[in-house]
C-alpha cells in the first residue's frame, strides 16, 4: 500500500493498459528496463533443471530514503519495467531489499522493505476486473511465492509476448540519516517449449484478498478503528463471490507488526492460518524500534493519546464500508499492560499454506487479520498508530489449463 502498495493506481493501470505493448522486436531483449533498472545477473536455477530453467535477479534503484524526522522516513514510487521474460511461466518470486553495495539492509540497519508489489499491467485482476493483475506482494518478512511448491508442481504464472510489470516500492527508513537502497528481486522461470509442453506446466491465476475491500481505491492500509481495543480483528466486506474453479497451489499473507496472523477463509471456514513469527534472525531485531518506539514506553504503558484511541477490549469498531473490526470478549483492564510486548522486535515470517483445496465458482471468500499490541508491539507514525494491512495472494490452477 493514503493509497498503499497494492492499487495506488488500480484506476491509472486501468486507463494506461492499451498503451503498454511492448516492441515485437525479438532481439536486444532487456529484462529490466527505465530508470530504475541498477542492475541484471544470472543465479542457479534450483527447481526444473531438465527443463532448461534459469533463474534471473533483477535490482531495481537505487531509491533514496529520508531520514526518519521526514515524512517518517518513507519512500514511495511507482514505474513500468519488462518482465524478465516471454512466453514463460514464472515458478518461484522472492525480493530482498540491499545496499548498493550488495550487503543487506533490514530493520536492524534501519532500512525496511516496507512493501513491494509487482502487478502486470495488461492483465485483468481476478478479483477485481478493472485494476491490473497483481503477481507477487510483500512486505518486509519478504516471503517467497513459490508458485511451484519448490519444483514439485508443474505450474507458474505465464507471462504473455506483450505483457509489462509494474512496480510499487514502498521503503522505511528508522535512522536520523538519508540512506540509499536497493530491491532485488529473484524471478526463476521455466520458457514455453516443447519440453515444457510435454512436462505439463499450467498457468495459474492469482487471487487477491484484502481487509480493505478487493476493489477499493484506496485499497492496502487500514486505519485502526476507534474503541476497537489492543487485541482486534479486521475482516473483508463484502466477501468475495468466486466466479472461477480450480485447485489452490499456494497462499500467502501478510500483516504489520503487532498482527497474529492473518485466516483466509472460504464459505466461513478456514482454508489457510498464517500466523506471524518475530526476531526469528538478528535482521529483524532493533535496538530502537520505529522512529524512536512502537507507542510503549519501557514500563510497559501504552501512550495515553493511543490507548484513549484504541479504548477498551469490549469495544467493538467497523471501518465504514469497509475492513470490519471487531474484538474478543475481554477486558483489558488497567492502562499497564501485564507483560508489556518486548522493543524492537518485528515480524520476520507468515506461515504459508500449501495445496489447500479447490476454489469453486460461487464460493464465498474473505480474508481476516487479526492483531494483538499486548503481544508485539505495533507500528507508529509521527506519535501515532500507523495504518494496519490484512491481504492475502492465492495462486490458481483453473480447470482446464
Amino acid at each position: 500500500m493514503k493509497a498503499s502498495w497494492h492499487t495506488q493506481t488500480l484506476l491509472w493501470a486501468a486507463t494506461t493498459t492499451a498503451l503498454v505493448a511492448r516492441d515485437p522486436e525479438p532481439y536486444h531483449y532487456q529484462p529490466c528496463t527505465g530508470d530504475y533498472c541498477y542492475d541484471v545477473s544470472s543465479l542457479e536455477p534450483r527447481f526444473f533443471p531438465e527443463l532448461e530453467s534459469e533463474r534471473l535477479r533483477i535490482s531495481y534503484g537505487p531509491f533514496t530514503t529520508p531520514p526518519s524526522h521526514e515524512n517518517n522516513g518513507h519512500f514511495k514510487t511507482y514505474f513500468r519495467t519488462n518482465p524478465p521474460c516471454y512466453d514463460c511461466y514464472l515458478t518461484a518470486i522472492k525480493a530482498t531489499l540491499q545496499y548498493p553495495n550488495g550487503t543487506t539492509a533490514n530493520t536492524n540497519t534501519s532500512l525496511w522493505l516496507h512493501h513491494v508489489a509487482i502487478m502486470n499491467l495488461v492483465q485483468s485482476s481476478t478479483t477485481c476486473p478493472d485494476g491490473a493483475e497483481i503477481v507477487f506482494a510483500s512486505g518486509n518478512e519478504r516471503t517467497e511465492a513459490k508458485i511451484s511448491l519448490d519444483g514439485t508442481v508443474s505450474a507458474g504464472y505465464y507471462i504473455n509476448p506483450h505483457d509489462l510489470l509494474f512496480l510499487l516500492p514502498e521503503l522505511m527508513n528508522t535512522a536520523h540519516i538519508t540512506q540509499e537502497a536497493v530491491i532485488a528481486v529473484d524471478y526463476e522461470f521455466v520458457t514455453l517449449s516443447d519440453l515444457s509442453v510435454e512436462a505439463g506446466m499450467k498457468k495459474v491465476t492469482p487471487v487477491w484478498l484484502d481487509v480493505d475491500g478487493t476493489c477499493s481505491p484506496d485499497a492496502g492500509a487500514v486505519t485502526v478503528p476507534k474503541g476497537v481495543g489492543e487485541r482486534f480483528s479486521l475482516e473483508m466486506e463484502p466477501d468475495w463471490r468466486s466466479d472461477i474453479s480450480g485447485d489452490i497451489v499456494y497462499v500467502v499473507g501478510h500483516v504489520h507488526d503487532g498482527g497474529t496472523g492473518v485466516e483466509v477463509r472460504r464459505n466461513g471456514k478456514v482454508v489457510c492460518d498464517g500466523r506471524a513469527k518475530y526476531g526469528e534472525t538478528e535482521g529483524y531485531i532493533s535496538d530502537e524500534g520505529h522512529s524512536g518506539g512502537y507507542g510503549y514506553g519501557d514500563d510497559g504503558r501504552v501512550d495515553r493519546r493511543q490507548r484513549r484511541a484504541l479504548g477498551k477490549g469490549k469495544s467493538r469498531g467497523k471501518k465504514k464500508g469497509k475492513g470490519k473490526g471487531t474484538v474478543p470478549d475481554y477486558d483489558d483492564g488497567d492502562e499497564e499492560l501485564s507483560t508489556p510486548p518486548r522493543q524492537g522486535l518485528h515480524i520476520s515470517s507468515i506461515s504459508t499454506c500449501t495445496l489447500p483445496g479447490r476454489i469453486e465458482k460461487g464460493d464465498e471468500w474473505t480474508v481476516e487479520a487479526n492483531y494483538d499490541f499486548t503481544k508485539h508491539a505495533p507500528m507508529v507514525h509521527g506519535g501515532g498508530l500507523a495504518p494496519v494491512m490484512g491481504i492475502s495472494l492465492m495462486y490458481v490452477v483453473e480447470d482446464g489449463q
